[in-house]
Order: structure tokens, then sequence, then C-alpha cells
């Protein structure tokens, strides 16, 4: 059996697709990245905000007056990095999957309703979302932190309202070109409702891009996250996160300088991680990047 250009296929080049290697390397990362924020701070002895004046600012691989080892050194009150790093790794993953889910949600359902009815409705949603993309996400997410309070709900909730733009406006660019295919006009035919045709006949065919998308506003929002940690507006001082070791640890660069490096480079890996993925996806379900 020969293709269309002729070539005779093999095993090799059947099997071989970089792209879904890619794709498979960045989702085991992000699951290590889980099953360690998930199992991590349950198998660690070492309770994460207690301190230890006499064990602080040991550098990886310091034996504690106990005898135990500190992995990842101690911070400048003698909190046990590691831990510190596994359940900030925890709230960073909690705050982005539920901000995504929320801010999916929104987004996903403003977007169909704008795009598959047009008019009057279109115009409303777009014109509320034009308004907030003209405020930087950022300063929005810091103001309404400011007036709520530093809690990781409040934070989920700033940076669901602060994201939901992204998710309307590339649903609805997606319905505008699904809403006139012939599929959907044939299911319009058969007697098929608004909410039907929206939620069964567009939304699974819009699903590639709002994918691609997800993947990289998760790691939008993770940093996002961090920022106002970082600020002190995000989560509070009783539960760590990799933004607020982050900025403990600033006064401590020249001398204790895993305090703040070490959660930064767990935070760029997941980040990093994550946008590879999206690009990842959007070679695989973007036909425009498929070489025929």
């Amino acid at each position: 059996m020969r293709t269309p250009n002729g070539k005779v296929p093999t095993i090799k080049n059947l099997s071989s697709d970089p792209t879904r290697t890619r794709i498979i390397v960045m989702l085991v990362i992000i699951a290590l990245y889980g099953i360690a924020a998930i199992f991590g701070p349950i198998l660690m002895n070492f309770d994460p905000t207690a301190t230890d004046l006499t064990n602080r600012l040991l550098a990886p691989g310091a034996e504690r007056t106990d005898g135990t080892i500190a992995v990842l050194g101690t911070d400048q009150i003698g909190r046990d990095l590691l831990s510190l790093v596994l359940y900030g790794g925890r709230v960073s993953m909690i705050a982005g999957v539920f901000t995504l889910l929320l801010a999916g949600l929104i987004g996903v359902a403003l977007g169909l309703f704008a795009g598959f009815r047009g008019g009057w409705t279109d115009a409303i949603i777009m014109r509320l979302a034009d308004l907030q993309l003209a405020f930087p996400a950022i300063l929005l997410a810091i103001l309404l932190v400011a007036v709520l309070g530093p809690s990781l709900l409040n934070v989920i909730l700033v940076l669901a309202v602060a994201n939901w733009v992204v998710f309307a406006r590339v649903t609805r660019a997606q319905a505008l070109s699904i809403r006139s295919r012939e599929y959907v006009s044939a299911a319009h035919t058969l007697g098929g409702k608004q909410l039907y045709l929206m939620f069964r006949t567009v939304l699974p065919n819009a699903l590639a891009p709002l994918l691609v998308v997800a993947t990289v506003q998760v790691g939008m929002v993770i940093i996002a996250e961090a920022s106002l940690s970082f600020l002190g507006l995000g989560t509070p001082l009783s539960t760590p996160s990799w933004g607020l070791v982050i900025s403990d640890g600033r006064a401590y660069l020249d001398t204790a300088w895993w305090i703040a490096t070490i959660p930064g480079l767990a935070l760029s890996g997941l980040v990093l991680t994550l946008g590879l993925l999206g690009d990842a996806l959007r070679d695989r379900f973007d036909p425009r990047m498929k070489t025929l």
C-alpha cells in the first residue's frame, strides 16, 4: 500500500508524532506537579506554618538540631521550605483550576449567547467585554481584592471576574463561524431549540480553541495569584503560597538565596509547562499548522 504521494508508509512514520509526544510530556510534568501538590503536604512530617528559630536559614541539605535533613533548607523563621513549596503548589493549582472553571463557565455562556443570537444581545455583552478590556486585568484584581480582603476564595472570584472576557470573545468568534454551517441549519430545520443548538451543536465544535485558551489562561491565573500574594493581597499569611514565600525571601537573596529562588523556579516551571502544552495543543488542533 502506498500513500497518495507514492511513498510506502513505515511503522516509524505512522507512529512518529512530535506534537503528540510534546503533549504527553507536558501532561506528565503537570501530573507530577499535581501529585506533589495533593499528596506532598500529607506525606511531609513538617507543618508549613510551624516556626523553629533554632533552625532558621539552613541551606538545602543541611541537618537540623533534631537530626533530620532540611532537603530544600529553611526560611528566616525556621519553616521547612519543602513543605512551603508543596503547600504553595497546592494553593496555586487550586486557584488556577477553580478560577478557570468559574471564568470559563461565565465566559463560554455569555460568548455563546452573544455569537449565536447576535443583535442587541451581542452588542451589550461585547461592549461590556470591551469596557473590562480597557482596564488592565491585574489592576482590576488588585482593586477588588483590596476591597474584599485577602483570602483564597476572594482571589478565585476576583481572577474569574478579570478573565471571563477571554473565553467570551473566543467562544463568540467560534459561534459566529459555526452557526451558519449546514449541520446547524439542518438541526434547526428538524426542530432543534436555540439552547439545544448552542450547547449540543455549536459548543462541541468550539472546544478545540477553548481548550488551548484554557491551558494558557491557567498559567496566567497562577502568575496573577502569585503576584497578588507577593503584594500581600492574595492568600492570608496563615496560608503559604509561592508568591508569599518569594516575597518573604526578598530580603535574604544575598544570604539565603534558596528562600525566594526555589519557589520561583517551581512557579516558572509550572507556568512554562502550561504554556508549552497550550502551544502543542494549538499545533495539534489548528488545521493551518498541519503540514500537507
